[in-house]
């Protein structure tokens, strides 16, 4: 499949196959793989560039983006700050999926349904390096 050069003017399909090459191929200048981290940081820019710019589409969670996200996710694995044992065997959880009929108005507006653990498990790891990420930039600043 040939790319265009500029984002916005890919279709959806050909978006989600080009950021699954992205995340793939893309080297720093000197030819090094850049680090999860700091691909997820790109991807971010990525989704903030496109929304600034009318496209509505959510490249971590819609699911024209599956098998993009899937990958990518997959990248992160290795790129996770531990989590404690208390934090894990809490039952008063809500969930995180929102509820398809939610309305602005509407008295519901998370699910009650749990989700499954691989959902969860790609939450999770993009919270946790958001955070990481968050907490490295206050310490080098």
């Amino acid at each position: 499949m040939l790319l265009k050069e500029d984002v916005l003017q890919c279709t959806t399909a050909e978006l989600s196959y080009g950021l699954c090459c992205f995340i793939s191929e893309v080297k720093r200048p000197n030819g090094t793989p850049y680090t999860p981290d700091s691909l997820f940081y790109l991807c971010l820019g990525i989704q903030q560039y496109l929304f600034e710019n009318g496209r509505v589409e959510n490249i971590f969670m819609d699911q024209f983006y599956n098998k993009f996200s899937a990958e990518f996710t997959c990248m992160l694995k290795d790129f996770k700050p531990s989590v404690t044992a208390s934090v894990k065997q809490r039952s008063n959880v809500f969930y995180l999926l929102p509820e398809r009929c939610c309305v602005p108005n509407s008295p519901l507006w998370f699910s009650t349904t749990p989700l499954d653990d691989s959902t969860m498990e790609a939450m999770l790891i993009r919270i946790l390096s958001v955070r990481d990420l968050h907490v490295r930039t206050k310490v080098v600043k």
